[in-house]
Formats: C-alpha cells, sequence, structure tokens
C-alpha cells in the first residue's frame, strides 16, 4: 500500500475555506429606539433563558449568551442619523430610510437574524454607514455567517477608524474562534503490556480529535516522501496485529499533513505496545488575522523549518483559531487569507511536547499599502511585492490601497506591472512585526 502526502511547490495551490461556524445566542431585552426630533416606540422581546442577558444604553445592545461571549448592536437612531449627517454630507430627512433603518433594527432585537441581516445590507447600499455595517456584522454572526461578520465589522472600521463597537465586536468573534488549550494526558506516551500477540494499539487523540484521520505504521526509517510504503494502516482505538520488529508511527491529518508521531517502537513476541498520541504532540495554533481593513486567515499550512520549492506539508488546518497537533520540531507557518494571497506568516517555530505554541497574528503580520500614484496615462496591471533582489512573488494585488501581506524583517523590492513591462518602484525595504508600510 502506497501513500501520499501532500506537497506543494514554491507557489502553493489551497483548498477551499470551511468556514467555522460561531453560534450566538438571543436577545432577552430592549432599551428603546430614539430618533432625531422624537421617540419611537420601544420593542417588547420575550423569550430567552438562564444563559441569556442583555444590557444596553439606548446607544448600543450588548448580546451574550454565555457571559463570555458578547456583540455589540448599534440602537440609537440618533447616533445613526448623526453618522448619515456625517458621512453623507446632509441630514438624514428621508422618512422611508429611518423607517428601514428602525424595523432592522426592530427585526434584530427581536432575534430574527436572517430577516434583519437582509434588512442591513440592503441598507448598507442605500446608506453605507459604519453603524450599519456594524450592525449587519453582528446578524451574520448571530447566523454563524463568521467570514461575512468579520467582512461586515472590517468595512465598518475602515470607514470610520473609531467604530469602537465594530473594533470590539470583530476581537470578541476571533476571541470566539479560539479552540481551548487541550488537557495534559494522564496516561505515558508508550506502555508496553504483555499479550499473545505482538501488538500494536493506537489510543484515541483526545484533544482537537477531528484533526487525526488515521495513523500508518511504517517499517523503522521508511523516508517520508511524495510516496512511501505503509506496513499497516490503522484507526485510532484499534488493535493492530504485527510482525515483531521496529516501527515508525506515522500521523495522517484530516487536512492532509503527514508526520512522523514517534519512531523506532520495537514490538517483541509476547508484548503489547499501547501509544497515546496526546502525550506525544505539541500543538500549533494561528490566532485570527483581525486588523482593520486586513482580510481574514482562511487557510494554514506548516512545514518543516528550513525545507524550500517541493515539500511535505506535516500540517494542514482550514481556518485560524483552532488546535494544530503536531510533533515536536521546528516549523515554518504558510497562511492564505480570504483573498487567496498567501505568505509565510512565522519561520522557525519552535514547538514542544505537551505545549500549545500561539501565533498572534495581528501582532507578527507585516504588510505593504501601495497607493495610487495618479499618473495620467500609466495603466498598472499588477502590483508585486518581490523578494529582493529576485523575481520571486512574495505577494502581489490587482488593487492599489490592499494590504499586501509578507513576513516581517526581510528585504523586498515593490513593482509595478504595466503592459510595457514590469518596473520596480522601491528597492531593498522591509517592515517589522506589526507595522503597515505606506508606499510611496
Amino acid at each position: 500500500m502506497t501513500a501520499e502526502p501532500r506537497a506543494y511547490p514554491k507557489k502553493y495551490w489551497w483548498v477551499v475555506l470551511v468556514a467555522l461556524p460561531v453560534v450566538l445566542a438571543l436577545i432577552t431585552a430592549y432599551s428603546g429606539l430614539f430618533s432625531r426630533g422624537g421617540s419611537s416606540p420601544g420593542v417588547a422581546q420575550t423569550g430567552g433563558g438562564p444563559n441569556v442577558a442583555v444590557s444596553g444604553t439606548g446607544n448600543t445592545v450588548t448580546i451574550t449568551n454565555d457571559f463570555s461571549t458578547k456583540l455589540y448592536l448599534t440602537t440609537n437612531i440618533s447616533l445613526i442619523a448623526g453618522e448619515y449627517e456625517k458621512f453623507q454630507g446632509r441630514p438624514l430627512t428621508d422618512e422611508a430610510l429611518k423607517r428601514e433603518i428602525e424595523q432592522a433594527i426592530a427585526q434584530a432585537v427581536a432575534g430574527k437574524s436572517g430577516e434583519s441581516a437582509r434588512l442591513f445590507a440592503e441598507l448598507a447600499r442605500k446608506a453605507p454607514l459604519p453603524s450599519i455595517y456594524n450592525n449587519l456584522g453582528v446578524e451574520y454572526a448571530k447566523a454563524g455567517q463568521t467570514q461575512e461578520a468579520q467582512k461586515a465589522f472590517a468595512e465598518a472600521i475602515k470607514r470610520d477608524p473609531d467604530q469602537q463597537d465594530a473594533r470590539r465586536n470583530l476581537a470578541l468573534l476571533a476571541s470566539a474562534k479560539m479552540a481551548a488549550a487541550p488537557e495534559r494526558p494522564t496516561s505515558p506516551a508508550l506502555k508496553v503490556e504483555s499479550s499473545p500477540l505482538p501488538t500494536i494499539v493506537i489510543e484515541p487523540l483526545t484533544s482537537a480529535p477531528e484533526a487525526l484521520k488515521e495513523v500508518h505504521i511504517v517499517d523503522g526509517g521508511t523516508p517520508l516522501g511524495s510516496t512511501y510504503r505503509v506496513k499497516y494502516s490503522v484507526q485510532p482505538g484499534s488493535s493492530t496485529i504485527v510482525e515483531p520488529g521496529k516501527y515508525d508511527v506515522v500521523f495522517k491529518s484530516s487536512g492532509g499533513g503527514t508526520f512522523v508521531l514517534t519512531d523506532n517502537v520495537e514490538v517483541k513476541e509476547g508484548t503489547q505496545v499501547r501509544i497515546n498520541p496526546a502525550a506525544l504532540l505539541g500543538y500549533l495554533q494561528v490566532e485570527p488575522l483581525t486588523r482593520p481593513g486586513f482580510p481574514a486567515i482562511k487557510e494554514v499550512n506548516v512545514f518543516k523549518a528550513g525545507t524550500t520549492g517541493y515539500r511535505l506539508i506535516f500540517q494542514h488546518s482550514e481556518t485560524a483559531g483552532e488546535l494544530i497537533p503536531i510533533a515536536p520540531g521546528t516549523y515554518e507557518v504558510v497562511a492564505k487569507t480570504t483573498e487567496d494571497q498567501d505568505f509565510t506568516l512565522a519561520k522557525s517555530v519552535e514547538v514542544k511536547a505537551l505545549e500549545t505554541r500561539r501565533i498572534p497574528t495581528n501582532d507578527e503580520v507585516a504588510a505593504f499599502v501601495v497607493h495610487d500614484p495618479k499618473i495620467a496615462g500609466a495603466k498598472v496591471e499588477l502590483v508585486y511585492v518581490l523578494r529582493a533582489g529576485t523575481n520571486e512573488i512574495a505577494a502581489q494585488s490587482a488593487q492599489f490601497e490592499r494590504p499586501l501581506l509578507v513576513h516581517p524583517g526581510e528585504a523586498y523590492d515593490i513593482s509595478f506591472k504595466q503592459p510595457s513591462g514590469v518596473t520596480p518602484i522601491r528597492k531593498g525595504i522591509s517592515a517589522k512585526p506589526g507595522e503597515v508600510m505606506s508606499i510611496p
């Protein structure tokens, strides 16, 4: 039997994002609606339960589902009208539009997320205000549409960097996606017991069990490459009778990652070797990217540090925030955004057994934002970020003003691709971790 681990050349291809659902609860109370020049009727609500609480000041309703995850919904019509005048340059005198805003808020307060999301989406086209986008994000989040919620909150912040409700909501959404750290195992990594026949038992993975697809038992010292010979393919929790000998145990993740869990496991006549993966593994956890205006991370791949070109994927995750079990070692973490940009997030990340290494993405990522030079007649087709002195593309975009994510501390050249050719505009520049550099 031959297994084919996933591997990618330098320009990776990626799988489709599977969005991670976030379940948020209904609202139990509401403090009132207010319109410019007078108050609107309050909205009554029934239902809820002992694990639901709501507070509010008339401007914002705080939605809580378990007293640790809250979202902030802007409910004050006067506040929204003030935003309208500020950003649209004229007072909100359209009574029909006011009624649409009141209706959308009423549906949100009543817990009808599907209808309120539809109404806020329509309002965002008519009146693209920061508070409208914030409320749209809240309703998407309540409906479990995490990616759409992130985009709406980011749009609110883009339109008004001082939109604090959207900033808090984006941070809360990111926190809700972070998986809890695994508990320490109570049984040893390897345990040898007596048995009528030589046997290997792979215990189930207690933390992030969905990450373990299957286990391959191979002859000791078998190199893992594009293919390798599998001696036994087993499911966690099952017993496998084997020939006496020395074996490597290969972890196959549900995302296509492949790595040696433990090597040179000797199985003798009359013994059973019980292997507990939880005692052998460490964990990586990539925090969601929540910087305003930045795309969300939709995919993570982990490679052995120092490898280049066509290389084996050790682990793969289709969302940020998940626990990624992996053998102790030093790794490079490559992320892909919802805008299909892949970039090196972290290098030389050391993972130890029984420890969780968390990568604070917002503080680690660096970015260049290239502005339109507004030169009459010039036609720029693509903006390239090239590794300094090479033609190797680190990032690219067909639009100006979009963050181009790169690994911090390295030198890059910024170039424009025009119909006539590629022209460098800046050479040998770098950004520090967490820095966003504007060009020119």
